[in-house]
Formats: structure tokens, sequence, C-alpha cells
């Protein structure tokens, strides 16, 4: 893992893993919704505002979703580590706050709400999995289970290691000392989910080039990117809320049941007309 890249020269600034591949997620995503933006006849500076306020928009929400719904035993400890650490931070908080804030401005702007929400999607599905390169490299915690598979990571040299993230977990209570050694192998699941969202990325892409009804992108955005993280979810630790999933699992049962009905609804009415 390589949290710090390297350092300015004379400054002595940190170039940080994780940041660069945010900063390389808002400015590729937003050159895409740009172009995309121009394609479809609308004002290609309202995709810079949205891909702005998304990312502001979206980094407030994970962190708040992971503070108050998965490690707020950790808050009330710890408020004032928890709040300003660089790690913790849970994609769907983000994803409602940034999707509130993108209707608002589609809306502000005169774009049909529908047709923007489809376009948005495309890069955001891209961006999500750049990120997720950014969580990996800077090894903050998001990585997944032990395992000695061919490509096993170590993320001992990671913000968060394993000894700190699956401390007090029952997956502790295997290992001497109630401790998960640092150098222990696991699940690469920032990497998985990089891999799939790029292929979402073209998919979403391919699909648009084929000028489908306003909707059916962004329907098949929340129905693939649901299954995607449900699948992760059982190669991660995170706190289980029932019938033994957790929260991002049920919040992705109800993006993909959103989607699936959506996509209905809209065929099923465009077959009645």
């Amino acid at each position: 893992m390589i949290p710090i890249l390297f350092k300015i020269p004379i400054l002595g600034f940190p170039i940080y893993s994780f940041g660069l591949m945010m900063a390389t997620a808002f400015l590729l995503s937003s050159y895409i919704l740009r172009k995309l933006f121009k394609a479809s006849n609308f004002k290609e500076e309202v995709a810079e505002k949205i891909v702005f306020t998304a990312a502001i928009a979206g980094l407030l929400g994970a962190k708040l979703y992971y503070l108050f719904f998965e490690a707020f035993d950790q808050l009330l400890r710890h408020p004032i580590d928890m709040l300003f650490s660089g790690a913790g931070l849970t994609w769907y908080g983000g994803f409602i706050l940034a999707a509130i804030s993108i209707v608002y401005l589609l809306r502000k702007n005169n774009i049909p709400v529908w047709k923007g929400v489809d376009i948005v999607s495309i890069p955001l599905a891209l961006g999500y999995g750049i990120g997720r390169i950014g969580c990996h490299l800077s090894g903050d915690g998001d990585y997944g289970l032990p395992w000695d598979g061919p490509w096993a990571t170590n993320y001992s040299k990671g913000v968060v290691p394993p000894s700190h993230a699956f401390a007090d977990t029952e997956i502790a209570k295997n290992y001497p000392g109630g401790v998960v050694p640092d150098n222990t192998l696991c699940h690469p699941t920032p990497m998985y989910e990089a891999l799939l969202s790029v292929l979402i990325f073209v998919a979403l892409w391919q699909l648009w080039k084929r000028k489908p009804k306003d909707g059916t992108i962004f329907y098949l955005y929340l129905i693939l990117g649901g299954l995607e993280r449900f699948a992760i979810e059982f190669m991660r630790l995170n706190p289980r809320l029932a019938l033994g999933l957790s929260g991002a699992q049920w919040i992705s049962i109800l993006f993909i049941s959103v989607g699936a009905f959506g996509l209905f609804r809209l065929y099923r009415v465009a077959e009645k007309d």
C-alpha cells in the first residue's frame, strides 16, 4: 500500500494516493459529463457544477453515513479522531446526498430530470471505480476479509491496517491475543469494485448511444450498482442488521428493487401506449 505517494520537494507537502485518485475521478468525470452534455445540447458549464457539487455532497454524505450507521460507538468514544479521520466513507450515504444535489441543479438549470440523471449515471459509475482504487492504495479499511487466495493483498502499510480494521470482532478472536496481524492477507475488494464499476460504465455508455427511453440508464445503474455492492459485501466486514445482511446490502436491495420496478413500469407503459 502507498498512502503517501511522494512529498513535494522543498515544501514537503505530502501527495496522498487517495486524494490523487479522488482528483482524477473528479477531473475525468467532469470531462466525460461535459462531452455528454454537449452531445445532448445542454450547457457544458452545468456539468462542472454538477460534478463539483456532487463530489462535495458525496463525501459529506459518505462520512455522515459511516459515522452514524457503521461506527457510532467509535464516534462516541473518539469524536474528534473519527470526525477528522480520512478513513471511513460509505458510498450509499454519499450517493443519497449527491443525488439530491444533482436533481436540484438539473431543475435549477431547466434540464429534464430523467434525461439528466441518465447522463450523470454514466461518469458516476466510472468515478466510483477510480475512487475505489484510491481506497485500495491507501488501505483505508475498505478491504475485505482475511483470505489466502492467489491475489490476496497485504494491507499492513495502509492507513487502517488489519489489526485495527478487525479489532474487537469475531474474526479477531481466531488469532492469538485477539489481534489480527497487520501482515494478514485480505480480499482486495476495492479493486473488485473498481473493475466492476468500469464494466458498468462501459455498459451504460453503450446503452446511451442507442438512445433509450429517459430513465432507462438511471434505473439500470441502480440495478447493476446494487448487485455489485450486494455481492462485494459478503467479502467485507460490516455490521449486520437483519437476516445476516449489512446495512449496505439492504440499501442495495432497495436500489435493485427501485431499478427493476422503474424499468418494468417504464416499458410496460410504453407497450400499452
